[in-house]
């Protein structure tokens, strides 16, 4: 069963079922989502082409499925392919 998905910004699920539903609903297209994945020391990242990273893929990758990491990197797919000004990590971090 999908989890039900929150509207943007407002998520409140742990998990990576939640990520993955919120990341299909709100990341920017062509983005491959891990999670569980390598956030490279932090909560989340969201990589584009990074030599040893990410080579010539776009990823998602969700090392701690919270509400505000799996947020973030939604906005930050956005950010990153040069489609939204928003500050990167505008929801701040996990507890």
């Amino acid at each position: 069963m999908n989890a039900a998905v929150p509207p943007l910004g407002h998520a409140t699920t742990w998990g990576c079922a939640a990520a993955l539903t919120y990341l299909r609903a709100y990341a920017a297209p062509g983005f491959a989502v891990e999670c569980p994945g390598i956030g490279e020391g932090r909560q989340a990242m969201t990589c584009i082409n990074e030599p040893g990273i990410c080579t010539n893929a776009q990823v998602i990758a969700i090392a701690d499925a919270c509400p505000a990491a799996y947020m973030n990197e939604a906005s930050n797919s956005w950010v990153l392919t040069g489609q939204s000004v928003a500050p990167l990590d505008p929801y701040g971090s996990c507890p």
